[in-house]
C-alpha cells in the first residue's frame, strides 16, 4: 500500500482541478450538519450526509469524467434502503465509539479507525445494510488501523491552525482530509478484494 505521504499527494493532485467544487460542497456539508445537529431528527441524518460527502471525495479521487455535484452530497437520500443504512450505521458506530472512549481513550480511537471506512463502503454499495457495511469496513481496516491513525496525525497541525482561524480553515481542510481518506479506502479496498479473490481461488 502507498505511503501516507503518497496518499495525501494523490488527494492534492485530484483536488487541483476541483478545488472550487470541493470547497463549495464542503461549505454546504458543514451548513447542513450544523442545521441538522439542532434537532434529534436532524442528528439522525448527519451520517447519511457524511456518506454523501464520502461519495463526493471518491468521485474526486477517482478522477471521474463527471465532476462532483450537489446531488452527490445527498446521494444517501436517493432510496429508503440507502438512507436507513446510513442512519442505522451512524447510530451504532456513535454508540460503539462512545462506549470505547468511556472505557478508555485507546479503545475509542481503535473503534473509530475500525469503522472509519463505513461511509465510503455505503457510498460504493447502494443495497448494502448498515451492519454489512460496518463489517466490510472492519475487514478492510484489518492490519491497517495503525497506518490510518498515522494518516490522521498528519493533519493534526492543520486542525490546530483551523481552530486559530475560528473554524474558517475547516472549509478548506475538510475536502483535503476526506480525499486523503478516500484514497486510503480505494487502495485498502483493492488490496482486500484481491486477497479475498486469491483465497477463494486457492480454496476452489
Amino acid at each position: 500500500m502507498s505511503s501516507n505521504s503518497n496518499l495525501t499527494s494523490q488527494a492534492r493532485a485530484a483536488l487541483k482541478s476541483q478545488w472550487q467544487d470541493a470547497i463549495f460542497l464542503s461549505l454546504l456539508y458543514f451548513a447542513v450538519c450544523v442545521v441538522s445537529d439542532s434537532t434529534i431528527v436532524g442528528f439522525l441524518l448527519v451520517f447519511p450526509i457524511c456518506v454523501g460527502f464520502g461519495a463526493v471525495c471518491l468521485k474526486i479521487v477517482r478522477q471521474s469524467d463527471e465532476t462532483a455535484e450537489i446531488k452527490d452530497l445527498f446521494m444517501a437520500f436517493s432510496s429508503v434502503k440507502r438512507l436507513s443504512s446510513g442512519v442505522v450505521a451512524g447510530l451504532v458506530i456513535s454508540l460503539i465509539v462512545a462506549i470505547g472512549y468511556f472505557l478508555f481513550i485507546i479503545p475509542g480511537i481503535y473503534l473509530s479507525c475500525r469503522y472509519a471506512m463505513t461511509c465510503f463502503v455505503l457510498a460504493d454499495n447502494e443495497d448494502m445494510s448498515a451492519f454489512d457495511a460496518m463489517k466490510r469496513s472492519a475487514d478492510i481496516m484489518d492490519g491497517r488501523i495503525w497506518k490510518f491513525f498515522c494518516l490522521n496525525l498528519r493533519f493534526a497541525g492543520w486542525w490546530l491552525l483551523c481552530i486559530i482561524t475560528l473554524g474558517i480553515g475547516f472549509i478548506f481542510l475538510k475536502p483535503y482530509v476526506q480525499c486523503s481518506f478516500a484514497a486510503f479506502y480505494d487502495e485498502a479496498r483493492t488490496e482486500y478484494d484481491a486477497r479475498k479473490a486469491g483465497e477463494a481461488f486457492i480454496a476452489a
